[in-house]
């Protein structure tokens, strides 16, 4: 439609807009869904600064990274086997594998860690709301690192140190091309839907972690 026929008749293309840069639209989606429970989970996790004060709050820390992450792993892994679109996008880029990891630093400490969910089917929006909680926690885990009180020992901060790798950095970077292109290939009709659908359960899963710190300050 040319502009000056759409100036004569008042009507609008149907057609969005070209992005000529900037993330996918389905990556604005999950920030802009998530931004308030996640940053509310910052807030119960360390102070104003990004620091960790001290080894219980380190500890409650540690228990919330070990749960979530003994809880999404395995059906993390499965689902993106099982998703070809999915494990085409993310290529050579490991998943996270790092359950173990935070349980044995609470083990080092002197704490206990979570017993493993049992592991659930995943939609694909249940797979996205996921890959973005686990990918999207590489700069995180570089400031809280560098946030740790002194006498943390390096044995107990394995988790941290593997969230905050070069890999991890790298399925950043993959998730957020997978939101783009290979998103809207595989649902071309649903694929911002699909994206809110996935805020809605990374929101809940930032509440639910959020809870879980205040119960262990509680007690």
């Amino acid at each position: 439609m040319s502009r000056e026929h759409a100036m004569a008749t008042g009507e609008t293309s149907v057609l969005p807009p070209v992005r000529r840069s900037g993330p996918p639209d389905a990556l604005r989606v999950l920030r802009e869904r998530t931004s308030s429970p996640h940053a509310g989970l910052d807030a119960g996790l360390t102070g104003d600064d990004r620091r960790v004060a001290d080894e219980p709050s380190y500890l409650r820390l540690l228990h919330v990274l070990a749960t979530l992450h003994a809880g999404v792993e395995a059906p993390l892994h499965e689902w993106v086997g099982v998703t070809p679109w999915v494990r085409d996008a993310l290529g050579d880029v490991p998943l996270p594998a790092r359950a173990g990891l935070f349980a044995d630093d609470l083990v080092s400490l002197g704490a206990t860690a979570p017993d493993p969910h049992l592991a659930e089917e995943y939609d694909d929006a249940h797979g996205l709301a996921t890959l973005y909680l686990l990918a999207g926690s590489s700069k995180g885990a570089r400031v809280l690192l560098r946030g740790l009180p002194d006498d943390v020992a390096p044995g107990a901060r394995r988790g941290l140190t593997d969230a905050a790798s070069r890999d991890s950095a790298r399925l950043w970077g993959a998730v957020v091309s997978l939101l783009g292109a290979p998103l809207a290939r595989a649902h071309p009709s649903t694929h911002l839907d699909l994206a809110a659908a996935a805020a809605d359960r990374a929101a809940g899963v930032f509440g639910a972690l959020h809870a879980l710190v205040d119960g262990r300050r509680a007690s």
